[in-house]
């Protein structure tokens, strides 16, 4: 079983600090011994004996197939250098160290009071197919599969009764 401080060792890096925690895991930011200004990220997750998955495991996923993505398009993406041997009650990766992070934990805790409560987040009745689509995603496990085109009705019929148009291009865009 490989840990995190035998990982560190065998690798020869060092934690500098403790970025950031929250349901996700602890993210620390690490240095390699005797190389000036080299900083990665360390991911860590560590999970419970009835959990079914590590996040980690998607986030590679997302990692690995942003490998193909055109350098423009990724600026966000951090670039994965390793991760962790199978283990069942840790997992972590080691990745591109991105620009200062700020307030990570407070935005966590305001998600997931947003997502535990989806009155909050989509107040009104007008609202109440965003809810039940909501209500829908929480009640899944986090290996579960989803039905894409319920939820895509779902907001596909709340668009037309907002007059909404949902075709591109998006604001987010």
């Amino acid at each position: 079983m490989r840990s995190i401080n035998s990982f560190l060792q065998s690798k020869q890096y060092t934690v500098v600090e403790s970025i950031s925690s929250g349901c996700y895991g602890v993210v620390y930011k690490i240095k390699q011994k005797g190389v000036d200004g080299a900083h990665f990220a360390l991911n860590e997750e560590r999970q419970k004996p009835q959990k079914e998955g590590f996040k980690l495991e998607m986030e590679i996923r997302v990692l690995e197939a942003a490998k193909g993505v055109p350098n423009e398009n990724k600026k966000h993406f951090p670039i994965l250098y390793d991760r962790s041997v199978e283990n069942p009650s840790l997992m972590f990766i080691v990745m591109t160290l991105l620009g200062e992070t700020s307030d990570v934990g407070d935005v966590g805790e305001m998600k997931e009071a947003a997502f535990a409560d989806p009155t909050r987040l989509f107040p009104g009745p007008e609202l109440s197919r965003l809810r039940t689509a909501m209500e829908y995603i929480n009640g899944k496990k986090y290996k579960d599969q989803l039905d894409y085109d319920y939820l895509a009705e779902m907001v596909r019929r709340l668009g037309k009764k907002r007059r909404c148009s949902l075709a591109a291009p998006f604001d987010w865009s």
